[in-house]
């Protein structure tokens, strides 16, 4: 049986609380307003930071307010890559933590779409329970899962799947 990272999920006020982590890899998504969150308990090479809000349409960013782009999901793509090839060396799973502004649309979006990844092509219902197990009130921002349906040429499944979260 196949061993995959473990992700969690939450919002920024969590991440600050953490002290004991045993996290070795951190995806960060902020947002303008968001004070910059780098815990001393890991490592530079190990952290991902991401800049854009919490926009579903692009036509509605502005001024300093970006919408994720597919620059974004691409490299949010090939961290979580890292992690996989990572989690093949190791036989425990390597956990990984990933947080937005209130820890239910970006950081649910990117969870799911590194999921998605991992597990393969026919495997979006199971990433799915996954995403709303660990938060039944999350609701992953469609248009980050929109770009990484277009990029992972999965046909509209992760925009299924995340539709039906409502």
């Amino acid at each position: 049986m196949e061993t995959y990272p473990s992700i969690y999920y939450c919002g920024i006020n969590e991440v600050q609380k953490i002290i004991n982590p045993s996290f070795t890899y951190l995806i960060s998504i902020y947002s303008i307003e968001d004070i910059l969150v780098c815990p001393g308990w890991i490592q530079p090479a190990n952290h991902l930071e991401l800049y854009f809000e919490d926009i579903v349409d692009p036509f509605l960013a502005y001024g300093q307010y970006y919408a994720p782009s597919k620059k974004d999901i691409e490299k949010l793509l090939g961290f979580g890559r890292k992690i996989l090839t990572e989690q093949d060396q190791h036989l425990k799973p390597i956990k990984t933590l990933i947080h937005c502004s209130a820890g239910r649309s970006r950081s649910a979006a990117a969870s799911f779409v590194l999921l998605c990844d991992w597990y393969g092509q026919g495997q979006e219902k199971r990433a799915a329970s996954e995403i709303k197990t660990m938060n039944p009130l999350c609701h992953p921002n469609t248009y980050m899962v929109k770009l990484a349906d277009e990029i992972m040429n999965r046909n509209g499944k992760l925009i299924q799947e995340v539709n039906g979260f409502n």
